[in-house]
């Protein structure tokens, strides 16, 4: 069967076999495709098992939106998403303005020291009366 006939089967009756012959038959493509990505950005940190789940979410969109009627043929359609998924997913590691939101602080830490300073601040009114 050609493409178009199993993205058809897929998007109309919902076979999930239709979907899994393709899933196996782009698989090295799409594990190609995220390495050499990959490969580009060195000070990420990340691994390149991380980027399973977006490889696997970003073929079923490709699945679900492709258009037989456009001028792609799903192999180059594919692609093109799977590259433009794992730069954004790539991208928000790079972004020094949410540099925060990429790193855990542990709570306990952060918690020990607001009780801290508050204790503290408590212990020694003329503080509070000096920073109003």
């Amino acid at each position: 069967m050609e493409d178009n006939e199993l993205i058809y089967q897929y998007q109309i009756a919902y076979q999930q076999p239709a979907f899994i012959f393709l899933w196996k038959k782009y698989f090295n493509l799409i594990e190609k495709i995220t390495f050499i990505t990959f490969r580009k950005f060195s000070a990420i940190p990340l691994e390149l098992s991380d980027f399973s789940s977006l490889q696997y979410f970003s073929f079923y969109n490709s699945m679900k939106t492709y258009r037989e009627t456009a001028n792609k043929s799903f192999s180059n359609y594919m692609q093109q998403r799977l590259k433009w998924d794992l730069l954004q997913y790539i991208r928000k590691y790079i972004n020094k303005k949410h540099s925060v939101m990429n790193y855990a602080i542990s709570y306990d830490t952060q918690y020990e020291r607001t009780t801290v300073q508050q204790s503290y601040l408590v212990a020694e009114p003329k503080w509070i009366n000096y920073g109003l």
